[in-house]
């Protein structure tokens, strides 16, 4: 209890660790005007899209954006998002060292506004557990850095990411 009350006070000097699965939350934000001729839906014209860390990735630039120092640890797929998100991890100071993932897509969940309404979520996710190969690639990313953490942080969404033999990895 102690070594958190000081990781508390001294919070910008602290290490901290996040482990987790790492998203993206997409919004696109539109107007809607009329129904599709094709079917009885409502057409939403886009007018802004963005996009923000999510799930394990969330942490991280909360715990940035506080100022600690922190290192995420998760995967993301070899893809457009994931690319982008390792562009917001720079430019936040969070320290990545994530796992590409070529056989799974980063985690995406896509909001769609129409006149502020949230008319639908799109979820892009393979939620089947991570392969050896890319585990023990996070096992070793574990190791290197959860020795100088002050604090290890897990984050499971259910996702895959974390496994038994992760989970068993970040308590020894």
């Amino acid at each position: 209890m102690q070594k958190s009350t000081n990781i508390i006070k001294n919070f910008s000097k602290a290490k901290i660790l996040v482990i987790g699965d790492i998203m993206a939350d997409k919004y696109i934000w539109g107007d809607v005007e009329r129904i599709s001729p094709e079917a009885p839906i409502q057409i939403v014209r886009v007018r802004r899209e963005t996009m923000t860390p999510g799930g394990a990735a969330n942490l991280a630039n909360n715990v940035a954006a506080m100022g600690g120092k922190v290192v995420l640890i998760g995967c993301l797929g070899d893809d457009y998002i994931g690319k982008q998100l390792v562009s917001v991890f720079k430019d936040n100071k969070i320290d990545d060292a994530t796992v590409v993932n070529k056989d799974k897509p980063t985690v995406t969940k896509t909001r769609v506004f129409g006149q502020n309404q949230q008319l639908m979520r799109l979820d892009n996710e393979d939620e089947t557990a991570i392969s050896e190969e890319v585990e023990q690639k996070l096992l070793d990313k574990i190791k290197k850095h959860i020795k100088k953490s002050d604090l290890v942080a897990i984050s499971d969404y259910q996702k895959g990411t974390l496994t038994e033999n992760i989970l068993q990895g970040v308590i020894q």
